[in-house]
């Protein structure tokens, strides 16, 4: 028996892929050719598990979570790709699927298949299964391909991020067949990688063209990513403070454009609190003088006392009043222009 292979997305090495399987465990020998798979040897499938950068593929705690449909299969198939060993690997792995699917895979499993198909997939074998989850699960590259943008803000919080964000559209690359056979056009497909990174990170990437291989240039990008984070926040600092310090001066601006406004009525107000100036310096002590009287006569109006010299005292004092509340209507007017 032959694995199943999806032509769209089959390939025998990916990076993301690779560095996941590199951590899980080795299945245990029950002989000498065939040994004992378990789940954490095969991984699960689950499209809607938690994957940041949408590689298809996570490894918690040396456990593998695909999240792509063709790299699930992908790994299924390495399993089955000894002739020595095929068909008790298949056997195993047909016993243990249920719990190798999750969340909307195993719903699938469960509830939109009846148990007649479910029968019929079973006796049809491995491969009519993984073709049947394939088709249910399957994934648009053409949708999918550069649909999504990397920020500086990424590279800053997530060190996987550039990394992570090549290999999501490297895989979408492959399944829509614009990578040629053996990766021959990966020189280009990077190019429109590249091209949709923000402008500060395409300065510091090297040339695609200055890589013999994929593999090559990968490792360039892993060994540049320390420096390229240091030098996005670096960048990302001046623009805060650029902005801070545009902000500083649209501030400044406003407040002068406000004393612009004002000036002319204070330049038109200046003459009259001149002119009145005097007449208050004048009637200030005459107000001073009064001012005890005024107060008592007050109180007597609420009722507290009563003078006998009310009428003749609010004979001088309202004039002096009227004047003293012009004079601090025209002061307040004027008050707020001596801080400019």
């Amino acid at each position: 028996m032959t694995g199943h292979t999806d032509d769209a997305g089959g390939r025998s090495s990916l990076h993301g892929y690779d560095k996941a399987v590199a951590a899980i465990p080795e299945p245990s020998s029950t002989s000498s050719q065939v040994s004992e798979l378990k789940r954490e040897h095969i991984g699960q499938f689950d499209p809607h598990h938690e994957d940041p950068n949408d590689t298809g593929v996570t490894s918690t705690n040396h456990a593998l979570t695909f999240t792509d449909i063709n790299y699930f299969i992908e790994h299924i198939n390495t399993f089955l790709a000894d002739p020595d060993t095929a068909a008790a690997n298949e056997r195993q792995i047909l016993l243990l699927f249920q719990t190798l699917i999750k969340g909307p895979a195993f719903m699938w499993w469960i509830n939109e298949l009846s148990a007649i198909n479910r029968r019929q997939l079973q006796a049809a074998g491995l491969p009519a299964i993984l073709q049947a989850l394939q088709d249910r699960f399957k994934i648009d590259p053409q949708v999918k391909y550069l649909d999504r943008a990397l920020t500086l803000q990424d590279i800053i919080a997530d060190k996987n991020s550039l990394s992570g964000y090549i290999h999501r559209n490297l895989r979408y690359a492959r399944a829509m067949g614009i990578m040629g056979e053996n990766d021959s056009e990966w020189h280009w497909v990077m190019e429109e990688i590249t091209a949709c990174m923000p402008t500060e990170v395409q300065e510091h990437l090297p040339s695609p063209l200055d890589s013999g291989s994929l593999d090559a240039y990968m490792r360039r990008i892993e060994l540049k990513t320390p420096a390229l984070r240091i030098l996005t926040r670096i960048s990302q600092d001046a623009k805060v403070a650029n902005t801070r310090l545009d902000e500083d001066v649209g501030s400044q601006s406003q407040s002068r454009r406000l004393y612009d406004s004002y000036r002319p009525v204070y330049d038109a107000y200046r003459p009259v609190y001149d002119a009145y100036r005097p007449v208050y310096d004048a009637y200030r002590p005459i107000y001073d003088s009064y001012r005890p009287t005024y107060d008592r006569d007050q109180r007597s109006i609420r009722g507290e006392d009563y003078s006998p010299d009310r009428r003749h005292d609010q004979r001088i004092d309202r004039p002096l009043k009227r004047i003293n509340e012009e004079i601090d209507y025209h002061d307040e007017n004027l008050s707020g222009f001596y801080s400019f």
